[in-house]
Parts: C-alpha cells; sequence; structure tokens
C-alpha cells in the first residue's frame, strides 16, 4: 500500500470559500470521472483548512490536505502516466 500526502495552497485569485467549493465538488468529480482511477486507487480523502479564529488548528499557510491511497507503486506510476489524468 502506498499513500501520497499532499498540503494544499490555493490559488489565491480565489477566495478560501471559491478554493473549497471547486476542490470539493468540481476538482473531486474530475478525479473521480477518470476511466481506470479504481484499479489505482483505493481510497482518497479530502481534509479542508479549520477555520477556527483566535485557535491554532496546525493548519495554517495551507487550504487542504488530501490523501491518495494506491494499491502499490506500480498503480501510482500508471495513474500518473495515464493519458486521461495527464490531460
Amino acid at each position: 500500500m502506498i499513500r501520497l500526502t499532499a498540503l494544499l495552497h490555493r490559488n489565491h485569485a480565489l477566495s478560501s470559500e471559491e478554493f473549497q467549493a471547486h476542490w470539493g465538488s468540481t476538482h473531486a468529480e474530475l478525479v473521480r470521472s477518470l476511466p481506470r482511477i479504481d484499479e489505482w486507487v483505493t481510497r482518497y480523502e479530502q481534509h479542508p483548512r479549520l477555520h477556527a479564529p483566535g485557535q491554532w488548528t496546525g493548519s495554517q499557510g495551507f487550504d487542504g490536505i488530501t490523501v491518495q491511497w494506491f494499491h502499490d507503486i506500480e498503480s501510482f506510476a500508471a495513474m500518473t502516466q495515464d493519458i486521461d489524468y495527464r490531460q
């Protein structure tokens, strides 16, 4: 099992709310729509930044974290080389 964890920074042309809306719907559906995604990815998680004014949440500087679980390193490599994924 391979786990890829990515710390995300939004494009600052987007508000935090716009980023979260795009990431949670449009982007997630794009990933899900890849024809062979179920052959490569066993789990896909999105963890948005917690906004707690006046409280430290450990997420300053990041807008979210994504975690992707792959069957093995070959699955990860196959996904990154797939023409649909690359487009």
